[in-house]
């Protein structure tokens, strides 16, 4: 027997267990009758979202588990406004209303999770959807949040059943193209006496195959053709990761409770790749091409928190955290001529170890009264080192070993209000002050300091209408801003192996200064029942400084990409979303929920010219069906983002097509603590197209169209509670 069909021979006894069980009779009292069962409701995610404050999306766990994803990724691209790069099923940049992740401000229970690396963005692909409770996506920005948030927040909080002593175990098989590949997931959660705990394991294995064709034309001087060719690559990709999150609370008396948790997953992956490339024109630098690579990556994060309530309900949180993030990857790519012989290798490592404190006071008044005020102050302390190593051989070996180091100090105060006038009407007021010290350094290794504040003013009002308070009408005024990377502060230029207008060197500017942006919002939500709801929200952002980078030709000859400050932008869209219950309108019908969102943003410079590769218009259309009631559900989705075309410079421009992905999912609930889920991702076996081209002063030197194949995934899985 093959070992990968072990799990399946699991999940079927685990299922043929739980199916032939009795049902459990109800708990005796002492004297024989019937025990009281006690039920205690929860808020769920769409009457939160109503009485919320600020204007806010939450998805809760029942919409997270409706598909079975592994990743956030996979999750996130079906809600309002987001977008997730690359192919469904791998890791990708997540961004909101037509900017780039940079915009993004992506929290893990109200922190920064750490690993964000470079670009400032979190690596949530290394989060399992089995440990998130719920998703936030905090609209305008508010000052308990940082304000690096232009586009939106999105807040991952994690599971926190402690208190109810049960058991989830959730064994699964994934399979793409014959790969089939095993996962579990594993919550135990209790109490004793005045401590409770949860306690998270999971574990994945994923299998990723991408098949890409590559057609290039590159051009001489005087624009005319050089060189044409068709190149062939095929990747298969395994990746595996182990993730813990136990966390431990203590109740010490009625006004003291410490909590403590941890975050940790390792994450490794091996890829094999092969290239072959077909001659049309002239002769290509390779004719084949076979490549290695490997990544190990450590993320963690410890918490703990002590909250003080006052008999009048007022309480002081304070929170400590330390996070930590090493990855290493390796890779090693082999060239041949068209007569079989080894003409190049080249060999890259690269190692980033990074690590973080943090610490953070807030004092809230009780709530209930005409107004709650907080007050709060953060500090966060990261420390990033960088290392890279490339040694090219060929007609000429070359080598390059580039060393960075860097370090970000962040600190913040806000005062936040909120303000209820009226019975029905809530008005949020707050001012946050943010102050980021960067350290880097110059290309001779001389350290470089930038330092630099932002006022974060932010005004939101929720205001609902009617008796019932079904309709809530919103609106916000908030100040934001984006941070530049870190690499572009430093004063290093990192040369590229093959220097040419479309692969140039990159180079930092210390000078650079940070986007700011003022966005108002107004919305309006109607809610029908727990079930139904629909919304349209408008937008508008103006970014100031806007920070673009610059293509240059040396007295060297080599290009160079600088990051300067250049002009302004503006912003501005629509969100549409609906969730509707068939049978609140017709209680004879089937019980049929449709769902679904659309999104409308237009990024543009003053000069009209598109600010990020990303699409302007996408869209997702759901259903659910319980065809033979509740114990069975059936549902799909339709993702779906238009085409466009962007500048990424003024040589160079990109066109990517239309992206279409299906989704669908059966489960059956086969006893009230055992339930079969059946889901598949990327039915119709999308994947991507892009087209780009550069020129210079009028005349083409390149142009590259790449199509990669796109594969379904299925997953099966069996979820148990005990």
């Amino acid at each position: 027997m093959r070992a990968h069909y072990l799990p399946c021979w699991l999940l079927v006894g685990l299922a043929a267990r739980v199916g032939a069980s009795e049902p459990a009779e109800p708990p005796k009292a002492p004297d024989g009758e019937p025990a009281k069962i006690v039920v205690t409701g929860t808020r769920d995610a769409q009457t939160a979202r109503r009485d919320a404050a600020t204007a806010k999306v939450i998805v809760g766990r029942e919409e997270i588990e409706k598909y079975g994803e592994a990743t956030v990724g996979d999750l996130l691209r079906r809600l309002p406004g987001v977008t997730v790069s690359g192919a469904p099923g791998s890791p990708g940049e997540v961004k909101m209303r037509g900017l780039s992740g940079a915009y993004t401000q992506i929290l893990v229970d109200g922190e920064r999770i750490g690993g964000h690396g470079r670009n400032r963005a979190g690596p949530i692909d290394l989060i399992p959807a089995e440990m998130i409770e719920r998703i936030e996506i905090v609209r305008g920005g508010v000052a308990e949040f940082s304000a690096q948030a232009v586009a939106g927040t999105i807040n991952i909080v994690l599971r926190d059943d402690t208190g109810r002593a049960q058991t989830r175990l959730r064994p699964g098989l994934s399979e793409v193209d014959g790969h089939v590949s095993p996962q579990i997931g594993l919550q135990n959660t209790g109490r004793s006496g005045g401590l409770s705990w949860l306690f998270s394991a999971n574990a994945n294995q994923r299998d990723q195959i991408a098949d890409q064709m590559r057609h290039s034309l590159d051009y001489d001087d005087s624009g005319a053709l050089q060189t044409e060719s068709l190149t062939h690559r095929e990747v298969t990709r395994r990746t595996r990761d182990a993730s813990l999150a136990p966390r431990l609370t203590w109740r010490l008396d009625r006004a003291n409770q410490l909590s403590l948790q941890l975050f940790a997953t390792h994450t490794e992956s091996e890829a094999h790749g092969d290239e072959h490339t077909q001659a049309l024109i002239g002769t290509p630098d390779a004719a084949r091409a076979h490549e290695d690579s490997s990544r190990e990556r450590d993320l963690w994060r410890l918490g703990g928190g002590w909250r003080l309530r006052w008999n009048d309900g007022d309480t002081l949180n304070l929170r400590l955290g330390l996070n930590g993030n090493r990855e290493h990857s390796n890779t090693l790519r082999n060239e041949y001529d068209a007569a079989g012989n080894h003409s190049g290798t080249s060999d890259s490592q690269a190692t980033v170890r990074e690590q973080g404190s943090s610490a953070s006071l807030r004092w809230a008044a009780a709530e209930g009264g005409m107004n709650t005020p907080a007050i709060g102050a953060e500090w966060n302390d990261t420390r990033r080192s960088e290392q890279a190593v490339t040694l090219e051989s060929g007609s000429a070996t070359t080598s390059s070993d580039d060393k960075l180091e860097q370090r970000e100090l962040n600190a913040a105060a806000y005062l936040q209000d909120e303000w209820r006038p009226f019975e029905h009407t809530t008005l949020t007021g707050g001012l946050r002050r943010e102050v980021l010290h960067t350290h880097t350094q110059d290309s001779a290794g001389a350290p470089l300091v930038a330092r630099y504040g932002i006022w974060a003013p932010s005004l939101q009002l929720a205001q609902k209408l009617g008796e019932a308070g079904s309709t809530v009408l919103r609106s916000s005024l908030a100040r934001t801003f984006r941070a530049p990377r870190l690499d572009d502060l430093s004063g290093l230029t990192v040369r590229a192996p093959d220097n040419s207008l479309t692969r140039p060197d990159r180079s930092g500017n210390p000078e650079l200064r940070p986007e700011t942006a003022w966005g108002f919002e107004l919305a309006l939500e109607r809610y029908f029942d727990t079930h139904s709801m629909a919304s349209a929200n408008l937008f508008t952002r103006r970014i100031t400084d806007l920070i673009r980078r610059e293509l240059t030709l040396g007295d060297d000859g080599r290009w160079v990409s600088r990051p300067v400050n250049e002009g302004q932008a503006q912003v501005r869209g629509a969100e549409l979303e609906w969730k509707l219950n068939l049978a609140t309108w017709f209680p004879a019908g089937p019980a049929l929920q449709f769902s679904g969102n659309y999104t409308h943003a237009q990024t543009r410079d003053d000069a009209g010219n598109k600010l990020e590769d990303t699409p302007d218009q996408i869209a997702n259309i759901g259903f659910e069906w319980q065809p033979a009631g509740p114990a069975w559900k059936l549902g799909g989705n339709l993702n779906w983002a238009h085409r466009y075309t962007v500048r990424l410079s003024d040589q160079q421009t990109r066109s990517v097509g239309d992206k279409t992905v299906y989704d669908a999912y059966v489960s059956w609930a086969m006893t009230r603590d055992a339930l079969w889920r059946l889901s598949g991702n990327n039915l119709g076996g999308w994947g991507s197209d892009s087209r780009t081209t550069a020129e210079n002063s009028g005349r083409p030197v390149a142009d590259e169209t790449v199509k990669v194949a796109g594969l379904p995934t299925w997953q099966l899985a069996l979820e148990l509670k005990f």
